[in-house]
């Protein structure tokens, strides 16, 4: 990228000037001018690849096989497209666009927010069991060496999230918004839609979800309406439309979950 510069009327060189004059002002003036380009070039390279380096430590960090190109870079945010986590052909996670702020902390530069435009999350819930992939090793991670989980210290932004859950009961779809900080702050908006759920010997038809989602002290809790549209159970018992509210509070490390 190369700054534009431009001259004052009132600034210009005289136009009558002696040709010795001449030849030393263009003998300084274009070495100074190709320091000023290396050196923009220079700064804008290391703030390239400073941010390269923060983005591909954390994901190295964690072993994630990940893919993004770099957007644009700036001293405090870096916009990454088309980020791709997992399997090409098969992903956990994609993004349209990531942006990530960098915070610096006793002069060491850390990612201290994430902004995710369009992600796009496939997981599955088989036998009692959550899992997105290679994402895991992010989500579920513990802190310390035998330590419980905990969320990280980051404030996330999910603008028009979408994801794809296989349960033992069915596909369900999901869509979530919400900002806020992860451990303390975070709030938002759940929806979840599955056409056919089936369990304990009964089977739901146009199941649908929308509620609110926040987190509190590291606490996640869910509440809303929980809609049917009709339900036929084994021994001929049958329902037609009904609507459940939900609230639910988990434990700090997700170890469990209260509700009503």
């Amino acid at each position: 990228m190369a700054d534009r510069f431009e001259m004052a009327e009132s600034d210009a060189l005289p136009v009558a000037v002696q040709g010795s004059r001449r030849s030393r002002w263009q003998r300084i003036a274009v070495p100074a001018l190709a320091i000023v380009l290396v050196a923009g070039g220079g700064l804008w390279l290391s703030r390239n690849q400073l941010a390269d380096r923060i983005i591909m430590g954390q994901i190295e960090a964690y072993g994630l096989p990940a893919t993004y190109e770099i957007e644009s870079i700036g001293p405090r945010t870096q916009v990454l497209r088309n980020v791709v986590v997992g399997d090409l052909k098969r992903p956990d996670l994609t993004v349209e666009r990531v942006l990530v702020g960098i915070e610096y902390r006793l002069g060491t530069p850390v990612i201290g927010s994430v902004k995710l435009v369009r992600p796009r999350v496939y997981g599955q819930y088989l036998q009692g069991k959550l899992s997105f992939g290679s994402l895991d090793k992010v989500l579920f991670a513990p802190t310390k060496p035998n330590e419980p989980f905990a969320f990280p210290k980051l404030d996330l932004t999910v603008e028009d999230g979408r994801g794809l859950m296989l349960t033992d009961f069915g596909k369900v779809g999901l869509k979530l918004d919400g900002s806020g900080a992860l451990q303390n702050g975070f709030a938002g908006t759940l929806a979840a839609i599955a056409p056919r759920v089936a369990g304990e010997g009964c089977v739901g038809n146009g199941a649908s979800l929308f509620g609110k989602v926040s987190i509190r002290d590291e606490r996640p809790s869910l509440f809303g309406p929980l809609r049917l549209a009709g339900l036929a159970c084994e021994g001929g018992v049958q329902s037609g439309a009904a609507t459940v509210e939900l609230d639910f509070l988990a434990d700090k490390g997700l170890r469990g979950f209260a509700g009503n």
